[in-house]
């Protein structure tokens, strides 16, 4: 699924003639880029196809929803990336002006003072996020390769499949031991990977310029702007009105949509883990915030 937005986004960039493309791009806005595409190769390639012991069927809506969200994400990026005009506003009246938000990126701001080690602090914050991140799927994975051969050899049979057809790690499940990055939380790699988009997010505030500009809901209503849902609104109003801060709204956008939705995932997985494994064997494990039950 996150092939076709990697494939996406990739075509984008290295078709479009908009800002010369990019090769016309910043240094930082290529580093964007570069780690967009590095994050969903492994996500959408390494993972799947050489980490993971087994992947687990989907449902075909769900397959397909996910298809159209990574296309509409991977283009909204990539769109915003190479400096089409992103302008965003929420609602107002003539009494009480809402606001516009330019979020175009045309070129990069020249960093001075302490924003000029913004970007390499977001970096850092990424490549900690992706190697835990990595590392902690990959104890997994290992645990259930070791489950599956002491189910195997328990059976006295050295066959890479079952006698059904399926691989001896089809639906090998286990319930991670409390150690390592495990200790606190039962997906930590879900943690880890809100780390990595953070780190993004900080990369991509660093390379915005800020412009804000009064508008009513009339004038919104005229120009060729994004509405902001009401939710966003006061995301906007906090980071340019209140912080001085610009709004990289496409990264953002990634970056709550990621955490949300395995936000539900993980709370699911700890119900899941309960019900197969016991409450006991599960502990006082959080599912993504450290030893609370509820999250």
């Amino acid at each position: 699924m996150e092939s076709f937005g990697m494939a996406n986004f990739i075509y984008i960039i290295s078709t479009s003639e908009q800002g010369n493309g990019f090769s016309g791009l910043s240094t930082w806005h290529k580093v964007l880029a570069v780690l967009y595409v590095l994050h969903y190769v492994n996500r959408a390639l390494i993972t799947p196809l050489f980490l993971a012991p087994s992947m687990s069927p989907i449902h075909i809506e769900i397959f397909f929803f996910a298809i159209l969200f990574h296309y509409l994400a991977s283009s909204t990026f990539a769109s915003w990336l190479l400096g089409y005009k992103t302008v965003l506003a929420t609602a107002g009246t003539p009494e009480a002006p809402g606001a516009m938000y330019d979020t175009t990126i045309a070129t990069a701001p020249k960093l001075t003072g302490y924003m000029a080690y913004v970007p390499y602090i977001g970096l850092a914050i990424f490549l900690v996020g992706m190697y835990g991140n990595i590392q902690s799927e990959n104890t997994l994975f290992e645990l259930r390769k070791e489950e599956a051969h002491r189910r195997q050899k328990k059976q006295d049979n050295s066959a890479a499949v079952r006698p059904d057809g399926k691989s001896i790690y089809d639906k090998v499940y286990v319930l991670p031991p409390a150690e390592g990055y495990f200790s606190s939380i039962l997906f930590p790699h879900y943690a880890l990977e809100w780390i990595e988009w953070t780190g993004f997010v900080i990369i991509a505030l660093s390379v915005t310029t800020l412009n804000v500009a009064s508008v009513t809901a009339e004038s919104a209503a005229s120009t060729g702007v994004v509405q902001l849902a009401p939710f966003y609104a006061p995301v906007a109003k906090f980071f340019m009105s209140t912080c001085g801060l610009p709004l990289p709204f496409p990264v953002l956008l990634i970056c709550v949509n990621i955490m949300t939705t395995t936000a539900v995932r993980a709370r699911w997985g700890r119900t899941w883990y309960i019900e197969r494994f016991g409450e006991k064997a599960v502990g006082g494990r959080g599912a993504f915030v450290p030893y609370c039950k509820w999250l």
